[in-house]
């Protein structure tokens, strides 16, 4: 018998995880705490429900990336959104061995009074610092002041 020889990649296909899909955020938690969802609520139970609806919303809280292999050699273009009324525009770059991730140039057109509306356009901004997941569910990690959370997206069919 002979050996059959393969090479596996520990690199991430960027391209194939980010590109082509619209992605539909599900939730927002504190990272290391997947099952957790972020509570910016504080209690206010009619305050979560109307969020809680907007979520629900298929033209609520998205992301669409375009772009292709930069000069520098990474992966990235540009990326587009929208929160509830308000959109965003900017360029997005990763790197698909370490999973580092850079949003810059991010502009946000338009306001939001929903307190999570608030909290993804805080996540989808300049403090973005990696991603996890695949072509089947993205994670975007930030940084908020001292915190550190993840929004959670899934392919909007």
């Amino acid at each position: 018998m002979l050996p059959v020889w393969s090479s596996c990649s520990d690199e991430d296909d960027v391209i194939d995880i980010f590109t082509g899909t619209t992605w539909k955020m599900s939730y927002i938690f504190p990272e290391g705490h997947i099952s957790t969802p972020e509570d910016f609520w504080n209690g206010d139970q009619e305050a979560y429900e109307k969020s809680s609806e907007l979520v629900k919303d298929l033209g609520n809280f998205n992301l669409i990336f375009q772009g292709g292999t930069l000069k520098t050699g990474q992966m990235g273009g540009t990326f587009k959104g929208r929160a509830i009324g308000a959109t965003v525009e900017g360029l997005w770059e990763a790197d698909g061995k370490t999973r580092a991730l850079q949003f810059s140039n991010v502009h946000w057109s338009g306001t939001e009074s929903d307190v999570l509306a608030k909290a993804f356009m805080t996540g989808v901004s300049a403090n973005v610092y990696k991603y996890s997941g695949d072509s089947s569910n993205l994670y975007l990690h930030y940084k908020d002041g001292q915190l550190l959370r993840v929004i959670a997206f899934f392919p909007k069919k």
